[in-house]
């Protein structure tokens, strides 16, 4: 199966896909088959199964940011927290997941 890479370019600027909120911009995009963790009764035990039609893309965002003792608001006013859902769009796509973690520096 062929995987389309999105994300690629430096220069694609991510914004909130609801609120129009600008998030930052695109250092890295890594995409992978989609995977699913599902029970397999027979062996009594957790697997990973590929899910069709589906990918897992991980983006790397860089962002100017305020941070407060209690959040995290990027410099287009969207605050962000590891774990929180998010939607966001690029140039020519959209995407929806979660903040999986925040690295500062």
């Amino acid at each position: 199966t062929n995987y389309k890479v999105i994300g690629r370019s430096r220069a694609d600027v991510i914004t909130d896909n609801i609120r129009k909120f600008n998030i930052g911009n695109v250092v890295s995009c890594q995409v992978s088959p989609a995977k699913r963790l599902v029970s397999d009764p027979v062996a009594g035990e957790m697997k990973y199964a590929d899910l069709p039609n589906c990918e897992d893309v991980v983006l790397v965002i860089h962002a100017k940011a305020y941070e407060s003792d209690e959040e995290i608001i990027v410099d287009g006013g969207y605050t962000i927290k590891a774990g929180y859902g998010i939607n966001l769009s690029g140039p020519d796509y959209s995407l929806t997941g979660y903040i999986t973690h925040i690295e500062r520096g």
